[in-house]
């Protein structure tokens, strides 16, 4: 069953819609028409909500000739708070997480790179890590549709389990830096990614982790 975000639980499902949509790509201008038609609702609808989050600053709107534009409000003293939440609750994380769950063959999938640090910008690509005999056919359309949700790159990088193991033992120096580094799970946790990298309890010593979120 899928769990309603908190946005859900806090805001009408058409401004959680304009929120998450202009905040997830804050340097992204909308016209009214074409975020109606990304959000399937009508512009009349979406104008009040607007209006109403122009009105306390949260939104920007631009005026050209007889067009508007808006966009999140970068300069609004809530703006990192809001997306923060936004991005806990109907982020890309979130996204990703409910995209892969329950593909066939899957094992263990996270995030890893500037995202996981922290350290992203807001055009940056996102990079996950999949373990597990998985089909490419199945995979990718579910992280395509994330990438145009998103308006960012995603690039999966999948290893089977048993490739990835004897890699990790190989030492392999891209591996090695994924696992020391910040990740963000999405399926299954650090630990079980880090007893198939390790292969034996005797071969290989746990590695050290630079913090987990």
């Amino acid at each position: 069953m899928r769990k309603d975000s908190t946005l859900a639980a806090l805001l009408s499902p058409t401004r959680q819609g304009v929120l998450t949509s202009l905040f997830l790509r804050p340097d992204k201008e909308w016209y009214l028409s074409e975020l109606a038609a990304s959000l399937g609702t009508g512009p009349s609808s979406l104008q009040r909500e607007i209006d109403a989050l122009v009105r306390v600053g949260v939104l920007a709107k631009r005026v050209d000739g007889r067009r508007s534009y808006i966009k999140a409000n970068e300069d609004s003293p809530i703006f990192p708070e809001l997306r923060g939440l936004i991005e806990k609750s109907s982020g890309i994380v979130p996204m990703l997480r409910e995209a892969i769950a329950g593909t066939k063959g899957l094992k263990i999938g996270f995030v890893y790179g500037s995202l996981a640090r922290g350290e992203e910008g807001a055009g940056s690509d996102v990079d996950v890590m999949i373990l597990g005999d998985v089909s490419s056919m199945e995979l990718s359309p579910r992280l395509r549709a994330v990438e145009a949700a998103v308006g960012r790159q995603v690039n999966p990088t999948v290893f089977s389990v048993e490739e990835f193991a004897r890699k990790a033992a190989e030492k392999n120096h891209f591996l090695r830096t994924v696992l020391r580094n910040k990740k963000i799970m999405l399926v299954g946790t650090e630990d079980e990614l880090e007893e198939i990298a390790r292969g034996s309890e005797n071969s290989h010593a746990p590695f050290e982790q630079a913090g987990t979120r």
